[in-house]
């Protein structure tokens, strides 16, 4: 009897296509601080499984986004890309508007802190936190993508997707206009160029909400919020041994949820996540 069987499953995956340019300007504050700002101007599309990547690279883009933002960075890290000493902290708050030629309207603000400190030469501890926080629904280019083991890229602004690495997820598993992760890595320096690394994540992302009425900075309403962090957010472990070789730095981690309270329409399940990186982070 195959009555209510399911016979058939279609995976459909979709891509994120963008082309665009960007103009930056700043000065450095003392020795380990910038302060620059500028415009990004671009366009991007969808693009369906299917699709050919050399099929009309820089046409027929459905929407564009001429982003202005202001950022600065603090960044001592004694090394690249894998400091043993330091700190780097990340705030950038930037938007646009439907009359200033953008198809969207909305202000972003969003950053990460992270410090490392390291032990007998070979233990090093680093705990670091991402947010993101938007007054309105976010176009695909600018909304940030929770899932996967990809560390926090270099040139971020340039990035196609906005990731937020998150073990025991896959990659862009949870987007969402609104986001915080907390993460918690211990290093431990194997030999020259050889690590090995233990991660905890807690974090969550939120698609935007009209009844959140943000505009009006309720009590109640940032209670909400905080409640709904608590008793929703996951919780992943990983594991990544890594080696710094002269092409860059070449990772491959297990992850996997160990608290896993998404609601039921994620279809997020509690499975082992393999992921490999290889190269410089772009």
């Amino acid at each position: 009897d195959t009555t209510g069987t399911q016979y058939k499953t279609v995976i459909d995956e979709q891509g994120l296509r963008k082309a665009g340019l960007l103009f930056l300007a700043g000065t450095d504050i003392g020795r380990f601080a910038m302060l620059d700002g500028g415009v990004r101007i671009e366009r991007f599309r969808r693009t369906l499984l299917e699709q050919s990547v050399f099929k009309d690279p820089f046409t027929d883009f459905e929407r564009g986004v001429p982003y202005f933002m202001v950022r600065a960075i603090i960044d001592n890290l004694d090394n690249y890309p894998f400091p043993a000493n330091g700190q780097k902290h990340y705030f950038s708050i930037g938007g646009t508007h439907n009359k200033i030629g953008g198809t969207e309207s909305f202000l972003k603000i969003e950053g990460s802190s992270s410090l490392y400190y390291t032990i007998a030469g070979k233990h090093t501890f680093s705990p670091h936190v991402q947010f993101l926080w938007a007054s309105d629904s976010l176009p695909d280019v600018e909304r940030a993508y929770v899932g996967g083991a990809m560390p926090e890229e270099k040139y971020r602004e340039i990035s196609v997707y906005n990731y937020l690495p998150f073990f025991g997820l896959a990659p862009r598993a949870l987007p969402g206009d609104i986001a915080l992760i907390l993460h918690g890595n211990y290093r431990y320096l194997i030999r020259k160029n050889f690590f090995l690394t233990f991660t905890v994540d807690w974090g969550y992302a939120w698609m935007w909400n009209k009844q959140w009425a943000w505009d009006t900075r309720s009590f109640a309403t940032t209670r909400n919020v905080v409640d709904e962090f608590i008793h929703n957010a996951p919780v992943g472990i990983g594991v990544t041994a890594a080696y710094n070789s002269f092409i860059g730095p070449i990772r491959f981690s297990w992850g996997r949820l160990i608290r896993n309270p998404l609601p039921p329409e994620f279809t997020i399940l509690s499975e082992n996540q393999l992921y490999l990186s290889v190269g410089h982070d772009f």
